[in-house]
C-alpha cells in the first residue's frame, strides 16, 4: 500500500520539474500548485514512515536513513 503515495510523489516530481523548465519561474500557478501537492505528498510519506516505525521505501525517498 505504500507504494501508491511513492509512485504519486514521483509523477509529481517529474512534473514539477517539467513545469519550472517550461515556465521558468517558482510563482507560476502551475509550479506553486505542483509544489503544493508535492508537498501535501511529503508528509504522507513521513506519517507513513513514523507509522510504520522506518520503512525503506519511504526512507529512501525522503533521503534518509533509519
Amino acid at each position: 500500500m505504500r507504494e501508491i503515495p511513492v509512485r504519486r510523489f514521483d509523477v509529481v516530481q517529474r512534473e514539477l520539474v517539467k513545469a519550472f523548465e517550461e515556465r521558468k519561474s517558482l510563482t507560476d500557478q502551475k509550479v506553486v500548485s505542483l509544489s503544493q501537492e508535492l508537498d501535501d505528498h511529503i508528509v504522507t510519506l513521513q506519517k507513513l514512515k513514523q507509522k510504520s516505525g522506518c520503512s525503506n521505501l519511504v526512507a529512501n525517498k525522503l533521503q534518509e536513513r533509519c
